[in-house]
């Protein structure tokens, strides 16, 4: 509900419509700042896939640059590419959550009987 809010504020800020407290690009990035580390509080921490978990901190990480960065320099672009990596964490997270992504245990069983097992450093 969070990442639609934002993204809501993003499409009306696109079609000019006019929405409370939002006047200029800047104040997008911002509310999607906001409702972006909102729902990173909100959202548990409960997927159990290293490499996805790695994969959502590098993109949180990017978000917020990004996010911070269209926020400054009130960029269009920078401001559809912030929006569209708050849009790629819900999709990743909820897909992890939903156990469409799965965790490792559940990998390694996808691989079959005959696989060789994984060496981890």
């Amino acid at each position: 509900m969070l990442v639609a809010a934002a993204t809501v504020v993003y499409i009306c800020n696109v079609l000019s419509v006019q929405v409370p407290l939002i006047s200029d690009r800047g104040d997008v990035a911002a509310a999607g700042l906001v409702l972006g580390f909102v729902a990173c509080i909100v959202d548990d921490w409960t997927i159990k896939h290293t490499a996805l978990v790695r994969t959502l901190s590098v993109l949180s990480v990017s978000a917020l640059g990004i996010g911070i960065a269209a926020m400054a320099a009130e960029s269009e672009i920078l401001l559809a590419v912030f929006v569209g990596m708050l849009v790629m964490l819900w999709v990743l997270s909820t897909m992890a959550h939903a156990g469409v992504i799965p965790t490792r245990s559940q990998s390694d069983r996808l691989r079959g009987p005959g696989s060789l097992p994984r060496v981890h450093p």
